[in-house]
C-alpha cells in the first residue's frame, strides 16, 4: 500500500480513466491514443467491452472491462496488481504474490528505521562505561607496560568513536544543521577516530605477536617511548588522511540538517574502507594468526620458562606479577582480535559477491537493512571489548571487582588524603 501511494499516477489514472471510460462507451467510439510524455497507450475496443490498457514507462497497466463490471487492473514493475470493481463500489484488491513482496519490503523499510533510531543508545549504553571501566583497570594495575597503554588507547578511541557518533546521531535525528564546516569536522573525526580504534588493534596484535614469537627482541623492540612515539606517529598520519578526505568530498550544505559524502567522488568511501575495515581487517588476522601459532609452537616452553621465572623470582614479586600481566594482556588481544574478525568479515564480503538491483524494491529493502545491520556490527566493535576481557582474563576481573569494590575506593580515598597531608607537613 505504501508503494501505491508513492506512486501518484495510480489515484489520478484510475479516477480520470473511467470517466473517460463511460464517456466513450455512451458514444460507441473505438479511440487509440498513442505516444504521451510519459509513454501512455490508451485502448478502447467495445466487441468484447470497453477495455483501457495503459503501459507507462513505470510499467503500469490499466485494463477496464464493462463485461463484467468496470475492472481497473493495474500492474507495477514490482508486480503490484490491484483491482478496483465499480459495479458494487471502489474495492482494492492486492495479489498474494505481489503483495506479500510489498507487504515485506514495508516490514523490511520499519525494522531499518528503528535500528536507525535506537541502536546507538543501546550500545552507548554498555560501551561507555565499559570502555571508562577498561582505561582505570589498565591504568591502574600494578605495572604498566607498553601493551597496558595500548589497550587503554584502544578503549580510549573506543569511547571517543561512540561519543561522537551519539552526538552525530542526536544532530540528525532532531534535524539540527551544523553547516559545511561542521559536517568536514564531524565527518574526519568520525572517521579519524574509528580508524585509530582499529589501528590501535593493529599496535596491540603486533606487540603481542613480537612478545609471543620473538621475545628476545621483545626488550628492545618494545619499549614505552616507542610505542607512545609509534601511536603519536599513527594519530597524526590518520587524523591527516581523515581531515584532508573530508575536505574533498564532503557535499556543500545549503539548509539540509545532514551531512554527506559526495557519492560520485568515489574517494570517500575507497578511503574510509580502506583505512577503517580492509586494512585492519587483513593486519589483525594475519597478527592473530601469528600469536596462535606462536602460543601453540612454544606453549611448553614458555610453560616452563614461567614455573622457572616464577620460582626464581619469588624474591622480587613484581617480576611475577609482570609476568602475569602479560599473560592476562596476551589472553585480552586474543579475545578482542577474534571479535573484530567476526564482527567485520559480513562488512567486508557481503558487498563484494552481492550487488542489490536497483529495480526490485523488495531487494532494496533487503539491502537497506543489512546496510544497517552492518553498521550495527562494526560499531558493537567499539563496545564489548570490556565484556570480553571481563570474561577471559582472570586477572582483570578480579581488578574490575577490586576496583568497584567499595573498600577498595575508601582505601584509596583515604590513601590520596594521606599524601596530601604529608605533602602539607612537609
Amino acid at each position: 500500500m505504501a508503494l501505491v501511494e508513492e506512486k501518484r499516477l495510480i489515484k489520478l489514472v484510475s479516477m480520470v480513466l473511467v470517466e473517460e471510460c463511460m464517456a466513450l462507451v455512451e458514444e460507441k467510439r473505438l479511440i487509440k491514443l498513442i505516444g504521451l510524455e510519459t509513454g501512455v497507450t490508451i485502448e478502447i475496443g467495445l466487441e468484447t467491452g470497453v477495455t483501457i490498457e495503459i503501459g507507462l514507462e513505470t510499467g503500469v497497466t490499466i485494463e477496464i472491462g464493462l463485461e463484467t463490471g468496470v475492472t481497473i487492473e493495474i500492474c507495477l514493475e514490482t508486480g503490484v496488481t490491484i483491482e478496483i470493481v465499480l459495479e458494487t463500489g471502489v474495492t482494492i484488491d492486492i495479489g498474494l504474490e505481489t503483495g506479500l513482496k510489498e507487504l515485506l519490503a514495508y516490514i523490511l523499510t520499519i525494522i531499518s528505521n528503528g535500528i536507525v533510531d535506537y541502536y546507538l543508545w543501546a550500545i552507548c549504553a554498555v560501551g561507555v562505561p565499559g570502555n571508562i571501566l577498561t582505561i582505570l583497570v589498565v591504568l591502574t594495575m600494578e605495572s604498566v607496560s607498553p601493551a597496558s597503554i595500548l589497550v587503554a588507547t584502544l578503549s580510549m578511541c573506543d569511547l571517543l568513536t561512540l561519543a561522537i557518533k551519539f552526538i552525530g546521531m542526536q544532530f540528525y535525528l532532531l534535524r539540527i544543521s551544523v553547516g559545511t564546516s561542521g559536517c568536514i569536522v564531524s565527518m574526519a573525526l568520525g572517521m579519524f577516530l574509528g580508524s585509530m580504534a582499529n589501528w590501535s588493534l593493529i599496535l596491540i596484535s603486533g606487540e603481542r605477536c613480537i612478545a609471543v614469537c620473538f621475545p628476545l627482541k621483545r626488550g628492545y623492540l618494545l619499549t614505552k617511548g616507542r610505542v607512545c612515539n609509534t601511536i603519536a606517529a599513527m594519530s597524526a598520519t590518520l587524523l591527516a588522511i581523515s581531515l584532508t578526505t573530508s575536505i574533498l568530498t564532503v557535499d556543500e550544505v545549503t539548509g539540509e540538517w545532514y551531512c554527506s559524502p559526495d557519492v560520485e567522488h568515489g574517494a570517500f568511501y575507497w578511503v574510509i574502507g580502506t583505512l577503517y575495515v580492509n586494512v585492519p581487517f587483513v593486519s589483525i588476522t594475519f597478527l592473530t594468526s601469528a600469536v596462535l601459532r606462536g602460543l601453540r609452537l612454544s606453549g611448553k616452553r614458555h610453560a616452563r620458562l614461567i614455573r622457572q621465572a616464577t620460582a626464581a623470582d619469588k624474591a622480587d614479586p613484581r617480576q611475577t606479577i609482570a609476568n602475569r600481566a602479560e599473560v592476562t594482556l596476551t589472553t585480552m588481544m586474543v579475545a578482542s582480535a577474534l571479535l573484530f574478525q567476526v564482527l567485520f568479515l559480513p562488512a567486508l564480503i557481503v558487498p563484494l559477491v552481492f550487488n542489490p538491483p536497483a529495480d526490485d524494491i523488495t531487494v532494496e529493502a533487503q539491502w537497506r537493512l543489512f546496510s544497517e545491520i552492518r553498521y550495527l556490527l562494526l560499531d558493537l566493535s567499539h563496545a564489548l571489548n570490556f565484556f570480553l576481557y571481563f570474561v577471559t582474563a582472570k586477572k582483570f576481573r578480579s581488578h574490575v571487582i577490586k576496583l568497584l569494590s567499595v573498600n577498595y575506593c575508601l582505601h584509596t580515598l583515604r590513601r590520596r588524603i594521606g599524601l596530601r597531608g604529608m605533602r602539607h607537613l612537609n
